[in-house]
C-alpha cells in the first residue's frame, strides 16, 4: 500500500489501468491481459523443457509454436489461441522471456550482474565531498536509478533485446 502511494502519482493513468488489468481476478481481465499470463505460463513450460541454457535469445516465438497442441489447459478460448499462436509473439516480460530463452544459466548471470550493480558501493576514490568527482558520482547514481526503474518495468516488457540496458550495467560496473 505504501509503495502504491509513492509510485502511483508517477504512473500515467492509461498505463496503470493496462498493468492493473493483468492482476485482476480471473474473468475480470481483458483478453490482452489474459494473453500475457498465458504467454508467461508458456515461457515457464518451455523453461521446464530446456532448464539449463533455454532455447536461445530471440527463439521464444518460434519455439512457442511447437507448444500449440500442449497448452490447451492454459488457452481458454479459440480467440486467445489465435491471439497467441501462428504469429510473432513474445512473453511481455524480460524475466519470463529470459528464463525460456537463456535458461537458469542466463537468468542467474543476468540477476548477478543486475543486483551487483545496484548494491555495490561506489569506489572510495569517488566521494561526494570531492567537487571534482561530484558530477561523476551523480551520473553513476542516475545510472543506478535508471537500472532500478528499468528492472522493475521489465516485468511487463520484452526488454531483453534492448542494448541500452546492458550498456548501463557495464558502464556502472
Amino acid at each position: 500500500v505504501l509503495s502504491d502511494l509513492v509510485i502511483l502519482p508517477w504512473i500515467p493513468s492509461g498505463y496503470y489501468q493496462r498493468v492493473s488489468g493483468t492482476f485482476a481476478e480471473e474473468g475480470q481481465r481483458d483478453e490482452s491481459s489474459e494473453s500475457r499470463l498465458v504467454l508467461w505460463a508458456i515461457a515457464f513450460r518451455i523453461w521446464q523443457d530446456y532448464p539449463i541454457a533455454g532455447v536461445g535469445l530471440g527463439n521464444f516465438s518460434p519455439v512457442k509454436e511447437g507448444y500449440a497442441d500442449q497448452v490447451q489447459d492454459l488457452v481458454p478460448t479459440q480467440s486467445m489461441f489465435e491471439l497467441i499462436f501462428n504469429r510473432e509473439r513474445h512473453t511481455h516480460g524480460l524475466y519470463q522471456g529470459m528464463l525460456a530463452e537463456t535458461g537458469a544459466v542466463g537468468v542467474v548471470l543476468f540477476l548477478a550482474l543486475l543486483i551487483g550493480n545496484v548494491t555495490k558501493p561506489l569506489p572510495r576514490m569517488l566521494n561526494e565531498s570531492d567537487k571534482a568527482n561530484i558530477r561523476l558520482v551523480m551520473q553513476m547514481k542516475a545510472i543506478r536509478a535508471g537500472i532500478i526503474g528499468f528492472s522493475v518495468s521489465a516485468i511487463f516488457g520484452d526488454f531483453q533485446y534492448i542494448e541500452t540496458f546492458y550498456w548501463q550495467l557495464f558502464l556502472l560496473g
